[in-house]
């Protein structure tokens, strides 16, 4: 229909509503009215026992995720149009989230710029391919990968990710252990005032596990068709950029929960776009 936004239109304001919730969450920190970095809150049962709050926000890797979805928005947009810039603009994140020690969302701009090279080596749309339609079972592939996990948390394989990924094979294996995944299930009711009343170290990151603990099964298929529609609606549309965002989305919910939440990723709603005729759904996508 012609009263409906282009999705770039769409990706366009969202970026803009988050920059500037962005840069207003920094200025009412520096201002006081929000915790400034280096105020921490106390959390039972975490190997680090605190959690470090940054410019207002939380954790140094929230700040980060911010940055790697605010990115995602400009490479979306501009990259054919100036990709110098943007590869400009990865390499100054790339640096900020180094020196916040945003590990996760420093991957997940490590790993677009990584397909972008990729891309401009190969001669061939492997992506087009059988090759690149691989990425269709990685969300199945790294839900089962997250199980094993969680229920081999001491393994070899286990105990290094505990160590180098805030402890999340331990925490899965605590919540899959005290909430049964049903088809529809009900977010756990935690208790954060004593030692003994927390799973974990509190924050349920994971995006595969999240969805299975907090909303149950049909939720989590509900997703697994939202990230293939996402794919399919790059590969129909010859659209690379969103190809690779779409790969990297699912990849970085593995380990992180942000990415599956539709506040805080836009790339998610154009799901919704499926409920138009593939000519027009690629008719608003290159507007």
């Amino acid at each position: 229909p012609r009263t409906i936004p282009s999705i770039r239109t769409i990706v366009k304001t969202f970026g803009l509503a988050m920059a500037t919730t962005f840069i207003l969450t920094i200025i009412l920190s520096l201002l006081g009215y929000l915790p400034i970095s280096g105020e921490t809150s106390r959390v039972p049962l975490a190997k680090y026992q605190e959690v470090v709050y940054f410019l207002g926000f939380t954790h140094p890797n929230i700040f980060g995720t911010f940055l790697t979805t605010m990115f995602m928005v400009l490479y979306f947009l501009y990259f054919k149009r100036n990709p110098k810039l943007v590869v400009s603009v990865a390499v100054i994140l790339l640096l900020i989230d180094k020196i916040i020690t945003a590990g996760t969302a420093l991957v997940g701009i490590v790993l677009i710029l990584i397909l972008i090279f990729i891309h401009s080596m190969e001669k061939k749309q492997v992506w087009k391919g059988k090759f690149g339609k691989i990425i269709y079972s990685l969300p199945v592939a790294l839900t089962l990968f997250s199980f094993w996990l969680a229920y081999n948390n001491k393994s070899p394989l286990g105990t290094f990710i505990n160590k180098n990924i805030a402890s999340r094979p331990d925490i899965w294996n605590a919540y899959l252990t005290h909430y049964p995944i049903k088809m529809f299930n009900t977010a756990p009711k935690i208790q954060l005032d004593g030692i003994n009343t927390i799973l974990g170290n509190g924050a349920l990151d994971g995006g595969y596990i999240y969805v299975l603990i907090y909303w149950g099964i049909v939720a989590w298929i509900f997703y697994i068709i939202m990230f293939s529609s996402l794919i399919k609606m790059s590969i129909e549309s010859n659209n690379f950029q969103l190809y690779s965002i779409a790969f990297v989305i699912i990849l970085m919910s593995f380990p992180e929960s942000h990415m599956i939440m539709f506040f805080e990723n836009v790339f998610l709603i154009l799901f919704g776009f499926y409920q138009y005729p593939k000519n027009e759904r690629i008719q608003l996508l290159r507007q």
